[in-house]
């Protein structure tokens, strides 16, 4: 979608949530009890696969800045799940890659 300039301050970056994760998986794991979904590869395995959708949809590799992390509710889960957007250095195109539609980003890109 076309840039987003302002707002991003409200987002946690990858860098800090993986800090974040990191000290409360130790914690997890001292008490002996860890979900594959509260640790950092399973992080790094969505974020993974975040990028790789973005390749498909045109984003050439590089970020503008930081790379950001949100949460959205998953229908019939019960439970939340990452979404990341970025800021491509070309163009300024502003990726979002989401778990669940977001219909009033759908068909939106640089230019519309």
């Amino acid at each position: 979608m076309e840039p987003i300039d302002h707002g991003w301050e409200g987002l946690s970056t990858v860098e800090a949530f993986l800090e974040t994760l990191a000290i409360d998986e130790a914690h997890a794991k001292l008490q002996g009890y860890i979900s594959e979904k509260d640790s950092v590869d399973y992080f790094l395995s969505v974020y993974h696969e975040a990028k790789s959708a973005a390749y498909e949809q045109g984003w050439e590799g590089e970020v503008q800045g930081k790379s950001y992390v949100f949460w959205l509710p998953f229908p019939g889960s019960g439970s939340f799940k990452y979404g990341f957007a970025w800021k491509q250095n070309t163009n300024g195109v502003t990726f979002i890659i989401s778990p669940v539609r977001l219909p009033w980003l759908e068909n939106r890109s640089y230019g519309e």
